[in-house]
């Protein structure tokens, strides 16, 4: 949209903006509406990205108990991190 808008900026013919006015302006227009569907787009994935680590910190400030078989600590961690558990480190030993 930067581009779209240098484009129009660079129009500056007296003449060429009177015979065109009116689609110069649907142009403007239409610059605005894209550009606002682009923030719009941006702010939802900022508010996105604020819940989930909202979420996630929701979970991990849950204290576990000590007493808490492995089955129970199996299921609530998130796949990724178990995935994760079962990689090789860099020596080629399990983690």
């Amino acid at each position: 949209m930067a581009k779209a808008r240098q484009y129009l900026a660079r129009i500056d013919d007296p003449e060429f903006g009177k015979e065109h006015a009116e689609k110069l302006e649907a142009l403007e227009r239409e610059i605005e509406r894209k550009e606002n569907a682009v923030l719009l787009s941006e702010m939802s994935e900022m508010i996105m990205r604020a819940y989930e680590e909202d979420e996630r910190r929701k979970i991990e400030e849950k204290p576990l108990p000590v007493d808490a078989p492995l089955s129970r600590g199996l299921k609530n961690m998130p796949a990724h991190w178990l995935e994760g558990a079962c990689i090789p480190d860099h020596a080629g030993k399990q983690a």
